[in-house]
């Protein structure tokens, strides 16, 4: 068995280089998360699956919620695409900066979208704590729209594209992934 050692460099994803500073735009969206007894690691910090819950939740209260017997969107962006098409999660990427324990208090989420395609966006965030201008974790998570009928890509109509629009901002600096 041969492990490949090299390989060129993959430009179609150029990044900013990384900064420790914040990324997130003036007006992001942003979501306060108590740190949680369950969120802890063994080694008493939030775990890396924690971290990955504080997205789901912050993203599901900025995109909105489809209560229970509903196919509509309610109580957040993703109100304006009515019962045409739902959000579907399709590639979360998220990279580890520094340690929160819970004296750091709350866990601010703020987010953003850097890239609206023609039937996917990439919404973009970072977790941060008070007393640190760094974050604590930054992410890409890809989302595609799904006919709720068809099961099939949705393109992203102007009502939806001008909502997204608004809350434009930079794609976020991660760091390249090794041997890639």
């Amino acid at each position: 068995m041969t492990v490949e050692t090299t390989r060129a460099p993959d430009t179609s994803r150029e990044r900013p280089p990384v900064t420790s500073s914040s990324a997130a735009p003036e007006g992001a969206y942003s979501f306060d998360i108590p740190i949680r007894i369950a969120d802890l690691s063994p080694a008493a910090h939030i775990s890396n699956v924690a971290f990955l819950r504080y997205v789901d939740e912050a993203r599901m209260a900025f995109f909105g919620a489809a209560l229970r017997g509903s196919s509509r969107y309610v109580g957040g962006l993703l109100e304006t695409i009515g019962e045409v098409a739902m959000a579907v999660v399709a590639r979360n990427e998220l990279e580890y900066r520094r340690e929160v324990f819970t004296d750091d208090g709350p866990v601010t989420m703020r987010l953003w979208i850097p890239y609206i395609g023609g039937s996917s966006f990439v919404l973009a965030g970072e977790a941060v704590t008070a007393g640190h201008e760094a974050p604590a974790m930054v992410f890409e998570s890809t989302t595609v729209f799904v006919e709720r009928t068809t099961g099939k890509t949705w393109s992203i109509d102007d009502s939806a594209r001008e909502v997204l629009s608004a809350w434009g901002g930079p794609r976020p600096h991660l760091r390249g992934r090794a041997g890639l």
